[in-house]
């Protein structure tokens, strides 16, 4: 499977496109996090865990699947990583998806329009 994860890191047009559009998502979603409370450290730490979790899976997160939330939460109990570290984990990508797919956000018809 680790072939199949390099197609976000070698490059197109398109890709630089699509990195774009995640980098204002993640702006976006950081604004929000901001403007509910939360402190510019973890704030910080959610987006980059989104963006390992983008690496991970070699997918955006409107190709994002529920089948790659299973395989990326099996690695990291394969790891041993705490149930409680793994439950935080998902619960930051729900809520990142969450946000995506609000309507009070442009995400939905932004993310239509500019890749069908």
């Amino acid at each position: 499977m680790a072939d199949s994860r390099l197609r976000l890191v070698q490059g197109s047009p398109q890709q630089g496109k699509q990195a774009e559009f995640f980098a204002d998502m993640l702006r976006g979603y950081g604004t929000m996090l901001l403007a509910a409370g939360r402190d510019r450290q973890s704030v910080g730490k959610l987006l980059q865990m989104l963006r390992g979790f983008v690496v991970w899976s070699d997918a955006w997160p409107w190709e994002w699947t529920a089948q790659d939330v299973d395989e990326w939460s099996a690695d990291m109990r394969e790891r041993e990583i705490a149930l409680s570290m793994l439950r935080n984990r998902q619960g930051v990508v729900r809520r990142f998806c969450e946000y995506a797919v609000n309507p009070q956000y442009p995400w939905i018809e932004r993310c239509q329009a500019a890749f069908g």
